[in-house]
């Protein structure tokens, strides 16, 4: 690829990914704190597995050490269920967690997806007093992914089999920066095989291996990163 063509790459993935802001994730960041970075459920997702329309949350990103790492919540779950109470977006979770009372144990219900099945888990999670030195924690995976539309692709004449999921955004700390992940980046592969979609990169992302190496495709070139994947001490 050209260098004009890669510099045109990189502006149309970048005006892609603003056009996407409205919708990207976001930290619970409340007082009481649990740790999650969620969004609303993305449609590719939703669509796969038949979730329905308006309910549930995704979880991008998992704080290292927090409360919903130590129950055992893995990004890319859907969070459907508080107590009984069913979840339909972001900023509804957000104020049952603000409303729950620090130590308060509650029961998260929840759809782990990978590319073969669905599961339906619960998991008791206690809510912590929350500060804002636990809201700056690491989290893994340290990223948002995103799927690139098919008529994206063939503007900047990617072939579809390199990969359509991209990085979205990068967060300021973790393993994902600092492994070199930058925002634009097209993944190829997770320890070697292919990624087509949200599920299957959350899939390879969450299996226990202490670091994962990713390939990606950057303006022209092929990347390989290795990703710590941290756990609670």
């Amino acid at each position: 690829m050209k260098p004009n063509q890669r510099k045109l790459q990189f502006i149309i993935i970048s005006l892609f990914l603003c056009a996407l802001a409205g919708v990207s994730a976001e930290k619970i960041s409340t007082n009481p704190w649990i740790g999650l970075e969620i969004g609303p459920v993305p449609v590719t997702v939703m669509e796969h597995f038949q979730v329905p329309e308006h309910r549930g949350v995704f979880i991008y990103n998992v704080g290292i050490g927090s409360p919903a790492q130590h129950s055992g919540i893995l990004p890319g779950d859907i969070l459907i269920m508080k107590d009984r109470e069913l979840i339909t977006e972001p900023k509804q979770l957000k104020g049952m967690i603000a409303e729950t009372d620090p130590d308060t144990r509650i029961t998260l219900s929840l759809l782990r997806l990978d590319h073969e099945r669905v599961s339906h888990m619960s998991m008791s999670i206690q809510v912590s007093a929350g500060s804002r030195e636990a809201e700056k924690i690491d989290n893994w995976p340290g990223f948002i992914p995103v799927v690139l539309p098919r008529t994206i692709l063939e503007q900047l004449r990617i072939d579809e089999s390199f990969g359509n999921v991209i990085v979205g955004s990068v967060n300021t700390a973790g393993s994902a920066v600092e492994a070199g992940l930058h925002t634009g980046d097209i993944i190829h592969s997770v320890e070697g095989r292919k990624v087509s979609n949200l599920v299957e990169l959350y899939t390879f992302l969450n299996r226990g291996q202490p670091y994962v190496e990713m390939q990606v495709y950057r303006q022209g070139g092929n990347f390989i990163l290795r990703l710590e994947r941290r756990q609670a001490e």
